[in-house]
């Protein structure tokens, strides 16, 4: 339950390599005082080296993930709903024209900092050097940037849902 409920899979590889480190330290002559807890000490570390260096596959047009040590081996089938890509969500002129609406009902300075938060696009290090760059520029620290930010979204996005509850109110 510990790696499911950090959602690493297959969970119970996880666990079998949390008790073979176990029973390899105590074998070898560690002493234990709490089992429990020396246990649990072992399962946070291979839950950290699991999310360090995470596994990937490739899974070609068919569908196949191929076995590396068997070029014979045509490979597992994935099932079509994680090998097609999810529709695109395009917005709707009643979505765009609600957005707008409520971030026109933000003070200047708030909607200033949420419209350049999202401006910072990027992958790598340089988007977090960007917004740590945004939340000096404007008096606070980056925790407090995406405390900030967090509220201002959700303060948005309530403000769109409810615009958009509205104008489907008025249609039926």
């Amino acid at each position: 339950m510990y790696f499911s409920g950090r959602r690493l899979s297959p969970a119970e590889d996880y666990a079998d390599e949390v008790i073979f480190r176990a029973v390899s330290k105590i074998s070898e002559g560690e002493v234990v005082e709490d089992l429990r807890k020396y246990v649990f000490g072992i399962a946070k570390f291979v839950c950290l080296e699991a999310f360090k260096n995470p596994t990937t596959v490739s899974i070609d047009s068919s569908g196949a993930i191929r076995n590396g040590s068997d070029e014979d081996d045509s490979g597992h089938l994935v099932p079509d709903q994680l090998v097609e890509a999810p529709p695109e969500l395009e917005e709707t002129p009643e979505e765009i024209n609600c957005l707008r609406g409520c971030l026109k009902e933000l003070p200047e300075d708030k909607r200033n900092l949420l419209v350049s938060f999202y401006r910072i696009k990027g992958t790598d290090k340089t988007h977090i050097e960007q917004r740590k760059k945004l939340a000096g520029d404007n008096g606070m620290s980056a925790g407090t940037l995406y405390t900030n930010i967090c509220r201002l979204r959700k303060k948005v996005g309530t403000c769109v849902e409810n615009c958009l509850g509205e104008k489907n109110g008025d249609r039926m």
